[in-house]
């Protein structure tokens, strides 16, 4: 009799602890995360548009397990900002430009070496090379997982924006452009004219007031921001190239669990894989509406005129600091340069 009792309580205590772990299972299988991710375009950008899809694309295979929450046009943190709020997990994820994360990091100043990258073709293979595994690597040291290396714009279309029509440097003589760092405003100062250091947000409205006379910019950047009404030119030159760069902080990543992470992971990878796609597309409908509108359509300097802008080539080292000029050599050497 007794050893029935002593059974049935057995049997009841190991029913109680098999009935506890079910239920804990059930709830860390149903526990659900929020990511914050901020970024400082307008919402209708092409850009933006990636990554809405991003985040879309994340909510969908993780089963909404892994809410995706978009903050756009700088409601949260502006460019500038974004760097320390990913570092610090004020935000879990967000958008810096490379030029940001080069000021905390300045072995990403590489990705943006003027008279370097001529198309979007060469920035890819950059991405693709062991260049991105050292700046991963830096972004780690500072509590930053890099997620997606986006094209921006295609490099093609990369240039200077001004209120009045630039063909060669000697145009740039006094006058004031917004530069994106130290790389940038030692162009301007080299070709006679001074640098400003403004956020996107704040461009439109310096170049109205005439606070500014240009800027570095990109046929999206002209037409999405809406930029024509105030600088209605634009002349390409490769005298930066820049990625969004979809980061998150490293404990929020470390703390999904394996299959949210990979989730992640996967659509990250998918999402930068198609990314010069849509760039050029956007390109293209972007010349449309200038053309549409009646407004110059961007100008692209001839073979002599282009020899005089690559005169400040001995520029490119001048600024960035010793790693990022060891990683330049390997870019050269990627891309065929000597």
């Amino acid at each position: 009799m007794k050893k029935g009792i002593k059974g049935i309580i057995v049997g009841f205590v190991v029913l109680i602890i098999g009935t506890f772990f079910f239920f804990a299972e059930i709830c860390q299988a149903q526990e659900k995360y929020l990511m914050r991710f901020s970024h400082g375009l307008p919402e209708d950008h092409s850009m933006a548009k990636q990554y809405k899809e991003w985040g879309t694309l994340i909510n969908q295979r993780s089963k909404g397990a892994l809410k995706v929450e978009i903050f756009p046009a700088a409601q949260l943190f502006k460019d500038q900002e974004q760097v320390r709020a990913i570092q610090m997990g004020t935000i879990e994820s967000g958008v810096p430009y490379t030029f940001n994360l080069a000021k905390s990091m300045p072995a990403f100043d590489v990705l943006g070496v003027p008279f370097t990258y001529y198309t979007t073709d060469q920035a890819v293979r950059i991405l693709n090379s062991d260049v991105r595994t050292i700046l991963d690597k830096r972004a780690e040291g500072q509590n930053i997982k890099i997620l997606a290396y986006l094209i921006f714009a295609p490099a093609e279309g990369i240039g200077i924006l001004s209120k009045k029509p630039i063909r060669i440097p000697s145009d740039c003589i006094g006058k004031v452009f917004r530069a994106v760092d130290n790389v940038t405003a030692s162009l301007f100062q080299f070709w006679g004219g001074g640098a400003s250091f403004l956020s996107g947000a704040e461009l439109y409205m310096a170049l109205q007031r005439g606070t500014v006379d240009g800027a570095i910019g990109a046929i999206a950047q002209l037409v999405e921001r809406k930029l024509y009404e105030v600088s209605p030119y634009l002349i390409r030159l490769p005298v930066m190239y820049t990625v969004a760069v979809i980061c998150m902080n490293i404990d929020f990543f470390s703390k999904l669990p394996k299959e949210l992470q990979q989730v992640v992971l996967d659509v990250s990878k998918e999402v930068e894989k198609k990314s010069p796609q849509p760039a050029m597309e956007a390109d293209i409908r972007n010349i449309n509406i200038l053309k549409e509108k009646g407004l110059p359509l961007p100008y692209t300097p001839t073979q002599a005129e282009m020899a005089l802008w690559e005169k400040a080539k001995h520029l490119r080292e001048s600024s960035i600091g010793d790693e990022a000029k060891e990683l330049l050599k390997k870019v050269d050497s990627i891309l065929g340069k000597k």
